[in-house]
């Protein structure tokens, strides 16, 4: 199915649910969100609904495309995890149907991934770890290639998915998994990766043009400082106790940094202790512990569009100020009506002013196969594909 309205932003919207009676017409708006660390989600809303086959919808799988132009889309695959049907007598018929309005709520295809298990790995590095989980689900990958060795990794009732994640950030990356790829990614290295860039320009900067553009900024709301949403912003003195018993130190203070702009200071020192396998385990951690938390969080309601994902770069320009510059994406909502469509950006930086980024040269992200239905119904990779880069 493909709704397109009359104005010249509308986007190209398609959506295939697999195995369940469905009347496209009746969809009025759907929403996609992609977030660093977490699954893949989308909503559709129906006004009217064909009640015969409501049952049918749970767990059947998805398909959902926003397309603005033949490489400039956002695609959601996965399975409806769950619909909620509402009935009110009282408004009568709506598509000829006593079902007002459902919302179906869909998860990524990653989903799969949400079982608890128990197993122990040992010895194993990064790349062992993704290429195997990749490999249990049929996934494609891209991993950056760390020799780190984790010596032992309890998997004690957790899922394939908390393992992951929680492996990953530990060390000091992210995880996305949009369809059927998993993308292990440094934040820090986000420029070299050429994930899709966007400029986010404020109404200054269209030159007091208000006519429709892609990308306008309608709303911008920033929190800035060293007390965040997710914790404090700190430099961190990390202690630990390696597997010898040997005390072993590390310290923030020296440790990368995006490189957006200026450094924003850090202030007080925060004191951690741990038990370590290594000195080598122990700077990992107090490198990562920067990595997760910004001094400068900001959400923008922008005109609709669909290339920022977790990972990738923004610029936001023309407020004027010291935060116009480069932001890293952490999160991305996409909402579309059959007036409207705008997107909702989580972004993030450590940096101020606007400066010309200089970044090390690095392996740009490879587009991955497409994900295909097996003869289970379930989303796989249509290619065996693993990406391990520098």
């Amino acid at each position: 199915m493909i709704f397109k309205s009359s104005h010249p932003g509308s986007p190209d919207v398609s959506v295939v649910i697999s195995g369940a009676t469905v009347d496209y017409t009746t969809i009025s708006s759907l929403t996609i969100d992609v977030h660093e660390n977490m699954h893949d989600m989308a909503t559709i809303t129906f006004s009217g609904f064909v009640p015969v086959g409501i049952t049918d919808y749970v767990g059947a799988p998805v398909f959902i495309s926003i397309k603005v132009a033949a490489e400039r889309t956002i695609d959601f695959y996965g399975y409806i995890s769950f619909i909620e049907p509402k009935m009110e007598t009282r408004k009568g018929l709506i598509n000829n149907s006593p079902v007002q309005t459902a919302v179906a709520t869909c998860m990524g295809s990653s989903y799969d991934m949400v079982y608890p298990k128990y197993k122990t790995w040992e010895n194993i590095t990064l790349v062992q770890l993704v290429s195997q989980i990749a490999e249990t689900y049929g996934y494609s990958y891209a991993v950056p290639n760390d020799t780190f060795v984790w010596k032992r990794l309890a998997q004690t009732g957790t899922s394939d998915w908390e393992l992951l994640t929680s492996a990953c950030k530990s060390i000091g990356y992210n995880v996305t998994a949009s369809g059927t790829h998993i993308h292990v990614y440094d934040p820090y290295k986000a420029v070299p990766r050429q994930l899709p860039y966007v400029e986010l320009l404020t109404v200054r900067g269209a030159y007091g043009d208000l006519k429709y553009a892609p990308g306008r900024i309608m709303e911008f709301n920033g929190l800035f400082g060293n007390t965040t949403l997710e914790g404090n912003v700190y430099n961190y003195n990390y202690v630990g106790i390696d597997s010898s018993g040997t005390v072993v130190r590390s310290s923030t203070e020296d440790a990368d940094f995006t490189g957006f702009g200026e450094l924003a200071a850090r202030k007080g020192v925060a004191e951690v202790s741990t038990n370590v396998t290594s000195l080598e385990m122990l700077n990992k951690l107090s490198k990562a512990s920067t990595k997760h938390n910004y001094p400068y969080n900001a959400t923008a309601l922008v005109t609709g569009v669909p290339d920022p994902v977790p990972g990738s770069v923004v610029k936001v320009d023309n407020f004027n100020s010291n935060f116009d510059g480069y932001w890293l994406v952490r999160g991305a909502r996409h909402t579309v009506t059959r007036s409207n469509y705008v997107t909702e950006l989580t972004i993030a930086t450590d940096s101020t002013t606007g400066k010309n980024i200089e970044s090390k040269p690095g392996a740009a992200f490879n587009p991955p196969p497409p994900p295909v239905l097996n003869k289970d119904n379930v989303w796989v990779s249509s290619l065996d594909f693993g990406d391990v880069y520098a």
